[in-house]
């Protein structure tokens, strides 16, 4: 998934609403943990993701799953794809939902355990993956009324998600509503923030009210990395997209992400998805 949403708002640049990916093709893929103030659809059509976790819930999809990050939710993706593979994202920016139903504010979609359905529910879920694999095959068209049939469809799936599976929030960061949430949620967002500049230890505990020493072992008993780690994932995550689009040297791309230089990206690199800056550059080109 490209690095547009990492955080907060999501830009939409095209003329749909709401922004979509078809993810195809194969090969590692892991986009660390993160949370934005936007809504998420993924929709697995062919193979599977091995690992989507939200809020400390793991998920390892199938063809057909359709899961839903709400607002604000910490989530994390690792996915090792085979040929063929092909998921859908789409990300509905938060003002635009609030704009057509301003209750979303005090609910959420509860839609990842299709087991506790309704068999309102449970059909109204069948229609949902039909519409995700028309906007899938669209997706792909060359037409003139592509844009609006993506629209139409986009907007006619949001709209059976907030009629047929909205439940009520529990506190104002849903079910994982505590201290240690928001405390976590502005440590992400700094870092998010500032990725491309030198983020301290001690600027971070400074920002929570904390020392240096508590935040380390907070962070990593909550979200099973340390910061330093964190921080080395998500440089990792915006190198990868700019060795993809963009014609920069290795060297200027490591220092525009974060980086210290080439040798410490392509460690961070290699780690996430088992190949260096090169390899990445190269698979970008095909």
């Amino acid at each position: 998934m490209p690095n547009q949403s990492r955080h907060e708002q999501v830009t939409v640049d095209g003329p749909v609403n709401s922004w979509l990916y078809l993810h195809q093709g194969s090969g590692t893929d892991r986009i660390a943990m993160h949370w934005h103030q936007s809504i998420e659809l993924s929709y697995t059509i062919r193979g599977e993701i091995t690992e989507f976790e939200i809020e400390n819930q793991k998920f390892h999809t199938k063809p057909g799953d359709i899961l839903v990050v709400n607002s604000q939710e910490l989530h994390q993706i690792y996915s090792k794809g085979q040929a063929g593979d092909r998921a859908l994202s789409i990300i509905f920016p938060y003002q635009y939902v609030m704009g057509l139903y301003p209750l979303i504010d005090q609910q959420q979609i509860s839609i990842n355990d299709p087991s506790q359905f309704s068999d309102i529910q449970k059909a109204v879920y069948a229609q949902s993956q039909g519409l995700l694999l028309e906007i899938s095959e669209n997706y792909l068209t060359i037409s003139r009324l592509k844009d609006l049939r993506l629209q139409c469809l986009t907007d006619e799936v949001l709209c059976k998600l907030l009629t047929y599976f909205t439940v009520d929030k529990i506190g104002e960061y849903g079910r994982s509503s505590n201290y240690s949430m928001e405390r976590i949620h502005l440590i992400t967002k700094y870092i998010n923030d500032n990725y491309q500049s030198d983020i301290r230890l001690e600027s971070l505990a400074e920002l929570c009210g904390i020392s240096k020493e508590y935040l380390a072992r907070f962070f990593k008993g909550q979200m099973g990395q340390t910061v330093g780690e964190y921080i080395n994932n998500v440089r990792a995550q915006h190198a990868r997209q700019r060795l993809r689009t963009s014609k920069l040297n290795l060297t200027m791309i490591a220092i525009q992400t974060g980086f210290s230089g080439i040798r410490t990206m392509n460690r961070t690199l290699e780690k996430l998805y088992g190949k260096s800056a090169a390899e990445l550059r190269k698979e970008g080109r095909k």
